[in-house]
C-alpha cells in the first residue's frame, strides 16, 4: 500500500509527495523546533552577556597651577563624587597634572590631558593657597 502525503507550501500550491511520510515530517518539524530553541537561547544569552559588560571607567583630568599635594580642593570634589556613586579605581580614574606654580605650563598640560582622551577636565588654582 502506497502512502500519499499532501504538503502545504508557503511558496507554492499544495502538492503531492510520495517520498516523504508522516514520520519524516514530524522529524523535520522537530528539527526546526530544535533550531528555533537554539536560536532563541543564543539571543537570550547574548542579551545577558551584554548586560554583564563591565562599567566603563570614566577618566577625570585634574589640572592645577600648584604642586602635587597642594590641591586641597580635590578631596571635597572626590567626596562629592563618592556620594554620587563614583568610586576611584572602580568607575572613575584621575589623571593629575600640576604646573608647579608656572601658569605658562597650563596650556601644555591641558593639551596632554586632551591627548589622553580624558572624559572631563577639572581645573583648580589661581589663589595663593596653590589650589
Amino acid at each position: 500500500m502506497e502512502k500519499t502525503i499532501w504538503i502545504c507550501s508557503l511558496s507554492g500550491p499544495i502538492e503531492k509527495s510520495k517520498t516523504c511520510d508522516e514520520r519524516s515530517r514530524i522529524i523535520q518539524n522537530r528539527k526546526w523546533l530544535g533550531l528555533s530553541v537554539i536560536a532563541f537561547a543564543l539571543v537570550v544569552a547574548g542579551a545577558v552577556v551584554q548586560a554583564q559588560q563591565p562599567e566603563k571607567i570614566r577618566r577625570i583630568g585634574f589640572l592645577s597651577t600648584g604642586v602635587p599635594g597642594s590641591s586641597r580642593g580635590i578631596e571635597p570634589f572626590k567626596r562629592e563624587l563618592r556620594q554620587l556613586g563614583y568610586i576611584e579605581g572602580k568607575n572613575i580614574a584621575f589623571e593629575y597634572r600640576y604646573a608647579d606654580g608656572k601658569p605658562a605650563r597650563l596650556t601644555a598640560l591641558a593639551d596632554e590631558l586632551v591627548r589622553l582622551n580624558i572624559d572631563v577636565i577639572v581645573a583648580g588654582g589661581g589663589g595663593d593657597a596653590g589650589d
